[in-house]
């Protein structure tokens, strides 16, 4: 069963659909050229068995005589398909809408209250970067020091014994925490 040459087509002669030679003829060469220029197949070299469904042609490349009194499908002699997926145009894409950041508009200055650092940019034409930092004092810094300290594990823990299961409690606080470590070997 022959089937269509053109890329993605999958039309056959047992399909319905008329299917048309691609010109072999050297008097033809120029319309051949033309035929595989549209095809787009690259290195693909046609031979008696290349075909076109008639999906690949306008209805003004169809005789019309022959057409509408016989309702058979003739090529015009200088017929040339143009109907094909890859030529197709590709759809304009719209710019992006710009989009609004709760109050704050497109090139309004941002106000934050913590201190902010402008850090050099990696891109020389993209804007600066700037980043909210918040600040820390010497106090939270030594809470989180503490806290590393008191939540190591203890000494010669070697967890449950073998085959029983403990479920490990949820505490409010580490001085919770600790005092149920303390109690619970």
């Amino acid at each position: 069963m022959t089937g269509c040459c053109a890329f993605g087509c999958s039309q056959s002669s047992g399909s319905g659909k008329k299917l048309f030679a691609v010109p072999l003829r050297k008097a033809d060469l120029r319309r051949q050229k033309a035929w595989l220029h549209m095809i787009g197949r690259k290195n693909f070299v046609p031979t008696r068995s290349s075909k076109l469904c008639e999906d690949h042609f306008t209805p003004d490349q169809f005789e019309p005589r022959i057409w509408q009194s016989h309702g058979i499908k003739k090529l015009k002699p200088n017929a040339v398909p143009t109907k094909f997926s890859h030529r197709l145009p590709k759809p304009v894409r719209r710019p992006p809408r710009e989009r609004e950041m709760g109050n704050i508009q497109a090139g309004e200055p941002m106000q934050e209250e913590d201190s902010i650092q402008t850090l050099p940019s990696l891109d020389s034409t993209a804007a600066l970067t700037a980043q909210a930092l918040p600040t820390h004092t010497a106090a939270q810094s030594s809470e989180v020091q503490n806290c590393d300290q008191e939540s190591a594990p203890q000494a010669g823990f070697a967890g449950p014994p073998v085959g029983e299961s403990h479920a490990i409690p949820a505490f409010s606080s580490r001085a919770h925490a600790a005092t149920y470590s303390h109690n619970h070997p």
